[in-house]
């Protein structure tokens, strides 16, 4: 199906079933993350990450709700639509105001 999406040119984020499952699965992601320890809005280093993100998106993206997880032996980072998380862990391979800006533009 997604290959079939692709190739005939549809975006697939188009397709109304594709927005609702987005809506389930960023809810499943909210509550799992909830469940776990994340970093609140106000601590400074959410602070000073949707500073970066205001930076990078601008006027013209539509920012995403960000989520810190407090997670020193995870380096991660992902995306899904509206929504980055980003892991603590993978802050300490991040030397500089520019490679956290390249991890937040890829997600």
């Amino acid at each position: 199906m997604i290959m079939q999406l692709f190739h005939s040119g549809e975006r697939l984020a188009a397709q109304p079933e594709q927005q609702e499952l987005n809506a389930v699965i960023k809810g499943e992601l909210f509550n799992e993350l909830v469940d776990n320890d994340i970093y609140t809005a106000n601590s400074p280093i959410a602070r000073y990450i949707d500073s970066r993100l205001d930076v990078l998106c601008g006027d013209e993206i539509e920012r995403p709700q960000l989520f810190v997880r407090k997670d020193p032996d995870s380096k991660n980072a992902f995306a899904m639509p509206g929504v980055i998380v980003v892991d603590d862990g993978i802050f300490s391979l991040i030397e500089s105001q520019e490679e956290l800006d390249a991890l937040l533009a890829h997600e």
